[in-house]
Formats: structure tokens, sequence, C-alpha cells
């Protein structure tokens, strides 16, 4: 072998060389996961939904600040899931608890109690929240949590301090594989007889196991509420763990910072609601 024909050789040893280490290197692909709501009909779940909220508003030139707490426990049962799988969900309100601080009054009512027949206080909130007690609503969903319908407007329809699972709570994944770190979107309208619409950007964290980490965070926007004028905007984050194999939420935290104007009277009344709510699922 001559000279350049050496030289050629190390060249291509080199070159050989190099592109075997960068093989080595190479990661291997990323594995991915297709997220789906895999419920059985017949299963039941029960959740307990907490909210704590802080909300500041002006009324006649007076300002005023209000701390609640909101605890509700429902009972969600699969009754049917279609060919296509679509499932169909009764909610049930089981207990509603609820505490509110404003201008020093305190307001307490449990739908266990029996203290709305002597407290005032208690009897003005049994008037609101005791028709929500047993009310059974129905949601449907596809197989990757987009609500297809629900009744909740015509369960609930005087009530408009109530808000469980079925107002927009549920993960919704996308019709595609993800890997870790991957991010979608998703767009909500959780009441019919409102243009407040939800856009959130899900991430999935991390997956052990069976159980899926995925954040979120999303904006909120809409200038009527529950039939009512309301100009509402606002963001949202946290964080749910999800069952792998069925797609149901196993806890949930949610940050929640709105900003509202609500017609009232002839009134505008200006108003900020800062929430945290945690969910948790068995």
């Amino acid at each position: 072998m001559n000279t350049k024909s050496r030289a050629t050789f190390s060249i291509i040893l080199l070159l050989t060389v190099v592109i075997i280490g960068f093989s080595s290197l190479t990661p291997p692909a990323a594995k991915s996961y297709l997220f789906k709501y895999n419920l059985t009909k017949g299963i039941a779940f029960k959740l307990l939904i907490d909210s704590k909220q802080t909300i500041n508003l002006e009324m006649n030139g007076q300002k005023v600040a209000m701390n609640q707490t909101i605890s509700i426990n429902q009972s969600i049962s699969v009754m049917d899931v279609d060919a296509i799988n679509n499932s169909t969900l009764d909610i049930t309100y089981d207990r509603i608890q609820f505490k509110q601080n404003a201008m020093g009054m305190d307001m307490n009512w449990d739908s266990e109690s029996k203290d709305a027949s002597t407290n005032p206080m208690a009897q003005q909130l049994e008037t609101v929240f005791r028709k929500s007690i047993g009310a059974k609503t129905t949601l449907l969903i596809d197989q990757y949590g987009k609500a297809i319908s629900n009744n909740v407007q015509t369960v609930l329809k005087d009530n408009a301090n109530i808000s469980g699972f079925e107002s927009g709570m549920m993960v919704v994944f996308p019709d595609r594989e993800v890997t870790v770190g991957e991010s979608w979107e998703s767009t909500y309208a959780p009441d019919p007889n409102s243009d407040l619409t939800i856009t959130s950007k899900y991430t999935l964290i991390e997956v052990k196991k069976d159980i899926a980490t995925i954040s979120f965070e999303g904006t909120m926007k809409g200038t009527k509420l529950k039939g009512n004028a309301t100009k509402i905007e606002g963001t949202m984050s946290g964080k749910s763990l999800v069952n792998k194999s069925n797609g149901w939420i196993i806890s949930s935290s949610i940050n929640q910072n709105l900003k509202a104007e609500m017609e009232q009277q002839g009134m505008t009344i200006p108003m900020q609601i800062s929430s945290y709510i945690d969910i948790t699922s068995k």
C-alpha cells in the first residue's frame, strides 16, 4: 500500500470510528404514550373537591373582602360506554360544606348538619345549597375527555354557586401519542349559556409505573356567565396525577386568578377572585 493509499485508508478508518462513536452516543427513541379514558360500565368513584378562595369586590363604593371554603363530596358512576368509547357519567352531590367570612361575619353550612332550622345565616345557605344535595347531573365525554354534553345547567339552573367535577376539571388528552416533556392544547366551553372559554396547555411531566404526572396552565375569558352579563378573564395552573391505564384522575391541584365585572341591578361590580382547588379521587 503506497503512501497515498495509506492516507486514504486512515481517513476512512477515522471517519468510520467517528460515525460509530456518534451512533453509540445517539439516545434511544423516547417512549411515547397514548392516553385515553378506558372506563368500564358500572365502575364508580368518590371525589372530594376542596376549594379555598379570596374574593375582593367593590359595591356602592364600598370594598368588601370575603374568604370562602367549599368542600364538595361527589359520587360518579359510569352508566354506559358506547362502541366508540364515549362514556356517560352520572354525578351526584353527596355533601356540601360551606364557610364564609365577610366584613367580620361568619356564615357556615353543612348539608349533614341540622343547624339550619335555628341559625338565620345557615338558613340562607340552606335555601341556596339544599336543592343540590342528591341532585344528579349527567356528563358525556369522548375517549380523550372532551365534554360532548352535560345537563348541569338544567339540574342546577338556580344555583350559580356550585362548581363540581362536571365543570371542566377533567384532564383532556391529545388524540396522539406524546413523550415526556411534550405539550398539547385544548379549548373547553363549560357553560352552554355562556361564551366563557378555557384554553389549557398540558405537559406530560413524568410517567412512573401506572401513574402519569401532567401539568397544565391556561386562560379563561368571557363576557357572559350562567346567562348574566359578566366580563371575566384570568389564568390557571396546576398539576394532575392520572391513572395511565384508564385515564382517571387520582388527584389534582389548581390555582386560579380571575378578574371580573358583574352587571347587577344597573350597577357594575368589579371583583378579583383567587382560588386554590384540591381534588382527590378514590
